[in-house]
Parts: C-alpha cells; sequence; structure tokens
C-alpha cells in the first residue's frame, strides 16, 4: 500500500460547489451529496485522529509506568489504539 497524504485536509466550498482540499499536495475532491460531505468530513479529520491516537498511545505507555491504571486497563486500551492505527496504516 501506498503512503497517504499527510494531513492538513480541509472541507472547502467555492462558488456553491463543496470540496475536499490539501493545500500543499494540490488536490482536490468535490463532494455531491450531503453523504459525501460527512464522508469529507471523515477524511479531512482522519490525520487528526491518526495523530491524536498515536499521542494517546505514547500517554497511556507513560501512564502505565507513572499513575495507578491497571495492567488490564493499559493493555485493553493500548490494544484498541494499536488496531486503529495499523488499520489507519493499512497495516494488517
Amino acid at each position: 500500500m501506498s503512503t497517504h497524504t499527510p494531513g492538513p485536509w480541509r472541507t472547502a466550498e467555492d462558488q456553491g460547489e463543496s470540496f475536499i482540499w490539501h493545500d500543499t499536495a494540490n488536490c482536490r475532491i468535490n463532494i455531491a451529496s450531503a453523504r459525501d460531505k460527512a464522508n469529507a468530513a471523515l477524511i479531512a479529520a482522519a490525520p487528526d485522529m491518526l495523530a491524536a491516537l498515536k499521542t494517546t498511545k505514547r500517554a497511556l505507555l507513560v501512564a502505565q509506568l507513572d499513575e495507578p491504571l491497571t495492567f488490564e486497563t493499559c493493555a485493553e486500551i493500548l490494544d484498541a489504539v494499536r488496531a486503529a492505527i495499523a488499520k489507519a496504516e493499512g497495516v494488517s
């Protein structure tokens, strides 16, 4: 799988036409329907969500060592975070 284009992505409108835009990649994807707008918002947020998950993963690893969280709780959260990151990055 090829590497995704990192953020920031944003949604925008121009003369009544909605689209997803990436400034540095000069990439524009037109949006036709309300469903497309919802998908566009998710697509535009995906790089930020991935970054947040990576930050959460690091924080939980530190918290697991320094805070009174149970090992089972941290392990469960880390498993979910790792799976989400892998899915977002296209890793099985």
